[in-house]
C-alpha cells in the first residue's frame, strides 16, 4: 500500500490482490489472529498482483534513471552505473520478497526488471541484476527484442545515409525481422554500438543453441560487427 501511495497508483484496488481470507483479515483485530491468505493459484488474482509488481518496478526504474542522469551528467548516450545501496535496492528486494511470500512467479518479475533497465539505457545496472538470477531462454528472447529495436534505431536514425546499403547486405530473414522492430517502445533507444554488441552477447548466452532465436542472434552478430 505504501508503494501504491508513493507512486500514485490510483487504479489499483488493494483488496483485489487477496483471496477472501486475505480480504477479511483487513477488517479484524490483529490480536484475534485472523486467517492468513492462502497460497492460491487464482489466475485473476495472480494477474492483478503481477500488474502491480510490474508497475512498481517501472516507476522505480524511472526514478532511478532520473537520479542517475542528474547525478552523473554526461554527453555519453550510455547512462553511468551507480552502485546499489540500501535505499536504491529497497523496492526490487521488497517486491521479490512479497512475491515469494505469496508464491507468485519470481522469474517473470526479474526478467521484467532487467527489461525496464535496458529500455532506459541502464545497461550496467541491468548486468548487475542479471548476476543475481539464473539466465533462461525467456530472458534471452526478451532481450533479443530490445537488441533488435536498438539496432534498427541505430541504422535508421544514427546513420540514415547508409540505411539502404546496410539492409542490402543482410539476409532476407534478418532484414525483414529488423524492419518489424519498433524502437519507440524503448524509453532510451539511442546507445553506442559497443553496448549493443555486449547486450547481444548476453542474449546468445541465454538462448538454447537449437532455437530459432539463437540462429537469429548469430546472424545479428555479423550485422553488429559491420556497424562497429
Amino acid at each position: 500500500m505504501h508503494a501504491i501511495l508513493m507512486y500514485g497508483l490510483k487504479s489499483i484496488k488493494v483488496l483485489s490482490l487477496f483471496d477472501c481470507k486475505g480480504q477479511n483479515s483487513f477488517f479484524k483485530d490483529l490480536h484475534s489472529h485472523p486467517a492468513l491468505p492462502t497460497k492460491i493459484k487464482d489466475a485473476t488474482i495472480l494477474s492483478e498482483r503481477l500488474k502491480l509488481y510490474k508497475r512498481i518496478i517501472s516507476h522505480y526504474v524511472e526514478d532511478y534513471a532520473k537520479k542517475d542522469e542528474k547525478t552523473h551528467p554526461s554527453n555519453s548516450t550510455q547512462l553511468t552505473f551507480m552502485p546499489w545501496d540500501e535505499r536504491n535496492s529497497v523496492w526490487p528486494a521488497l517486491k521479490s520478497e512479497i512475491a515469494r511470500i505469496f508464491d507468485d512467479v519470481i522469474d517473470q518479475l526479474h526478467i521484467f526488471h532487467i527489461q525496464e533497465l535496458y529500455a532506459r539505457g541502464l545497461d550496467k545496472t541491468a548486468e548487475e541484476v542479471m548476476l543475481t538470477i539464473n539466465i533462461s531462454p525467456e530472458l534471452g528472447e526478451s532481450l533479443l527484442e530490445i537488441t533488435g529495436q536498438r539496432i534498427k534505431y541505430f541504422i535508421d536514425r544514427q546513420i540514415p545515409s547508409r540505411t539502404l546499403e546496410i539492409y542490402s547486405t543482410m539476409t532476407t530473414a534478418i532484414s525483414g525481422w529488423l524492419k518489424k522492430q519498433d524502437p519507440s517502445i524503448l524509453y532510451r533507444p539511442e546507445c553506442k554500438m559497443e553496448d549493443i554488441r555486449q547486450l547481444l552477447n548476453h542474449v546468445i548466452n541465454c538462448l538454447e543453441e537449437e532455437s530459432e532465436e539463437y540462429n537469429l542472434s548469430l546472424g545479428l552478430v555479423d550485422v553488429v560487427h559491420s556497424l562497429l
